[in-house]
């Protein structure tokens, strides 16, 4: 999340720099929109995931989840790139 508020403030800050705010509304808006559709399920999920493996006494971070989460970031980063290579 934090990786995401950093990207969208930099795409922010250069739209308002050179006037194109529209395509940052418009990635912004899918993303928060994909932040909220997913955020309760993986919630839950990682609630359940984290407790299964408090009591097993094992690690809850899964290579899967992290795999996902860094696909995530970067995909946030290249799309944030694209714009304003776009907008220059």
């Amino acid at each position: 999340m934090v990786s995401y508020a950093i990207v969208l403030g930099l795409l922010g800050a250069h739209a308002y720099h050179h006037g194109r705010i529209a395509p940052v509304l418009i990635v912004t808006g899918g993303l928060a929109a994909l932040l909220v559709a997913f955020s309760s399920p993986m919630a839950r999920l990682r609630t359940r995931h984290t407790a299964h493996h408090l009591h097993s006494h094992t690690t809850p971070a899964s290579p899967s989840l992290l795999l996902a989460v860094s696909g995530a970031v970067v995909a946030a980063s290249v799309a944030g790139l694209a714009i304003i290579v776009w907008m220059v």
